[in-house]
């Protein structure tokens, strides 16, 4: 009997069994020929659905998945924010494996972008966005991004005049989606980029105080595990000028870590003479000479951890250290005394020291970010002024800032919000502050809460939106004050594409600028003789609203078109009037100020002859400051010039930038100078491991002069000064190591660091 349920049940379990069948699916989801992370891939088989995320090489596996004996198809669906849906039925007929590559198209109603391609150079204008792809061929091998930046339009960068965006506003620079210096420019090679990504109208989550626009820099992904880095040295000819800067970076299968090392140090002459007659006819003369020592000193290590699949860790550390010193020699007269040698022994320092760290978490096809930075900002101060050999006055101070931050965000790429598939944002963000003077009784307490939400989508084919919403509670306190301010700071951009070329669009933004610790630090500083500066604890942030409308086209000629009109309109302006006190004059801030001002911007970029690579981005702006009834007025040219070409089939690369911001007017002065040029040539020598570079910064020391002249009913005055910076340099790079990329993820612009 047991034999014969024995038998039974092995006939029971044969029949069972061969009514299913296992097997084994995979393969690659692609977008645009490239492999995608983070991508859905489902199988549907009767009611049952079965889903994977594709990993870093963009591989989905499915294993032993269990079918239906009489089963011999399978449903494959795929899914990616941005792309459209991918649905196919496959046969499994015979087969106890199946793989398939799934190739994405884009979704032209969701992305609402403009995709021009001339000769394998491709831009993509989104709402608020443009997107450059970087074309390494239009390069020699090692230039670095510091170069290649002015190839993208309306970007203009060079190491004495900053970066800017269409031609005057300040820009800050991401590298994969995290904040990084300007000095990373310089440890980022153009084999390492793909593209670069500038946003016009960023949300207040950047910086309720920062009204220019976000850079980020896409780097390429690559496999290669190994080492890599750099030697540097330069020298300068026509002025003292040293600088040496090594770089390592080693990559696992787990992190990378980062490190850079730069040493810069320079002596430069200045000559400062004035001419001052206040209104009660006393004149003050001034001539005086300085050749300062700048010392400056930046490091920095950082590292990429990947804990899990979904999990991600960065931690970055930095510490910059620059010093001023030198000794002003000079003269003064007053229609009152006789002429008095009077010297000032000046120094100033500042160390900044940062630490910052983000979380990344894949939760299905949203991303949550932790994020966090420790700041401390110290500045040191001393000045010791003698006239005739007697000591007037003797200052040492020091200004400390500390600072913590700490930042939620959480992004879902795709949500239906009214039938709209919308991108959209979510976070809050805490800012600890405290300021103080070291023996200096004067100490402040600022606490910043915030929260934001950020999202755009697609009316239609033609018109886009993007906004941000970003609310702000601020208290500061000190033991005689106490003060709670609440600000709306919004974002708002609407896009019209006009045809598959061009597109028109329009933006709006509200921003505050608070006060420094130094202008709200009421004590009295005597800089110079004659000369005394003090701030004002009762300021409050001055606020600024921002209207602009940009046009963009792309040309035949491999170029891009753009223009823009804009009005910026600042209430509450932080003003700093001059008064008099028996023979010196007294500096100090006040809200006492109104600013308009109006501007076109038109910027160029193109390649003439197939050779030479053009980027031009100028404009016209007119000012009008507004105080207490009186007006000072005018108009500014502004804008910058970049082009670059590679000579000796691509041997030697050559470039050119100019730089000019004339006049520039204030609540009470105008100051004129000559534009700022500069020449750079490199070379790669010994299969590339040697790079070569000379720099003639300020030719002719066209931009070595400046004037500024004050006129009003108080005040008359005429300062000139000449800073001698023009220099030749030389630099030689010595670069070992493997070619890799520094980055594990796929990460955009919405993975941002802490800013302020």
């Amino acid at each position: 009997m047991r034999i014969l349920v024995f038998l039974i049940s092995i006939i029971f379990f044969n029949f069972s069994f061969s009514q299913e069948k296992e097997i084994r699916i995979s393969g690659k989801v692609l977008l645009d020929s490239v492999a995608r992370e983070a991508a859905v891939v489902t199988i549907v088989s009767g009611a049952k659905k079965i889903s994977r995320i594709t990993n870093q090489n963009g591989v989905f596996v499915f294993e032993a998945i269990k079918l239906k004996k009489e089963e011999d198809s399978i449903m494959v669906e795929s899914s990616y924010f941005g792309y459209l849906p991918y649905k196919r039925l496959y046969s499994l007929k015979g087969k106890n494996s199946l793989t398939i590559d799934i190739h994405l198209k884009e979704d032209i109603q969701k992305l609402d972008e403009v995709v021009i391609t001339d000769n394998n150079k491709t831009i993509i204008r989104e709402v608020n966005k443009l997107t450059y792809q970087i074309q390494k061929k239009d390069f020699i091998k090692n230039t670095k991004a510091s170069y290649v930046l002015n190839a993208v339009p309306s970007l203009s960068y060079n190491k004495a005049k900053g970066i800017s965006i269409e031609g005057d506003r300040d820009a800050r620079v991401y590298i994969d989606g995290l904040e990084m210096s300007l000095m990373d420019l310089e440890t980022i090679d153009v084999s390492e980029m793909e593209k670069v990504e500038v946003l016009y109208n960023p949300s207040a989550r950047y910086g309720s105080e920062f009204t220019g626009g976000i850079i980020n820099i896409i780097t390429k992904k690559r496999e290669k595990l190994y080492y890599k880095g750099s030697l540097m040295a330069g020298k300068g000819i026509l002025l003292d000028y040293t600088t040496y800067a090594p770089q390592l970076i080693l990559k696992t299968n787990k992190f990378i870590i980062k490190g850079d090392f730069t040493h810069l140090d320079n002596k430069q002459k200045v000559n400062l003479d004035f001419k001052r007659v206040l209104e009660n006819g006393e004149s003050y003369i001034q001539e005086s000479f300085r050749e300062p020592k700048v010392v400056q000193k930046w490091g920095s290590l950082k590292m990429k951890y990947e804990l899990s699949e979904n999990n991600n860790i960065f931690l970055n550390s930095s510490y910059l250290n620059n010093s001023v010193e030198g000794i002003f020699n000079g003269s003064f007269t007053t229609n009152s005394s006789n002429p008095a040698v009077f010297s000032n022994d000046k120094t100033n320092s500042y160390d900044r020291f940062a630490i910052n760290g983000v979380y990344e978490k894949k939760i299905e096809n949203n991303l949550l970010y932790v994020k966090s930075r420790y700041l401390t900002y110290i500045r040191k101060d001393s000045y010791q002024i003698t006239e005739n050999d007697m000591l007037q006055g003797a200052l040492e101070t020091e200004s400390k800032m500390e600072e913590f931050s700490g930042e939620i965000t959480y992004e879902i790429p795709t949500v239906e919000i009214l039938n709209k598939k919308v991108k959209l944002e979510l976070g809050t963000k805490y800012i600890n502050r405290k300021f103080s003077f070291g023996n200096d009784p004067f100490s402040l307490s600022q606490h910043i809460a915030s929260l934001f939400s950020d999202f755009s989508f697609s009316f239609n084919k033609r018109f886009s939106l993007f906004s941000s919403l970003y609310y702000e509670y601020t208290n500061n306190k000190n033991e005689a004050l106490n003060q709670t301010l609440y600000y709306f700071l919004p974002s708002l951009s609407l896009k019209h594409k006009i045809t598959k070329k061009s597109n028109i669009e329009t933006s709006f933004s509200r921003r505050i600028r608070r006060p420094n610790s130094y202008d709200l630090n009421d004590n009295e500083i005597l800089l110079n003789p004659g000369i005394i500066e003090r701030g004002n604890e009762n300021l409050l942030p001055q606020t600024q609203n921002n209207y602009s409308l940009r046009y963009g086209k792309s040309l035949k000629n491999r170029g891009y078109l753009s223009a823009k009109a804009y009005f910026e309109n600042i209430d509450n302006a932080i003003l700093q009037s001059i008064s008099q006190r028996g023979g010196f004059l007294v500096y100090s801030k006040d809200n006492i100020g109104n600013v308009n001002k109006y501007g076109v911007t038109l910027g160029y970029n193109t390649t003439f002859f197939k050779i030479l690579r053009t980027n031009i981005n100028v404009g016209l702006r007119y000012d009008k400051f507004e105080s207490q009834g009186a007006i000072n007025s005018g108009a500014t040219f502004y804008g910058n010039v970049f082009l670059s070409t590679n000579l000796f089939k691509d041997k030697l690369y050559v470039s050119f930038f100019g730089s000019t911001n004339n006049p520039k007017y204030d609540f009470i002065s105008r100051t004129t100078n000559f534009p700022f040029t500069s020449l750079s040539a490199s070379t790669n020598m010994f299969k590339d491991k040697i790079t070569v570079s000379l720099d003639y910064s300020d030719i002719f020391k066209l931009n070595s002069k400046m004037k500024t002249v004050i006129d009003n009913d108080n005040l008359n005055q005429i300062t000139n000064i000449t800073s001698n910076y023009s220099n030749v340099s030389i630099s030689l790079s010595y670069n070992f190591g493997d070619s890799f990329n520094d980055r594990y993820k796929e990460k955009s612009i919405e993975n941002t660091d802490i800013k302020n």
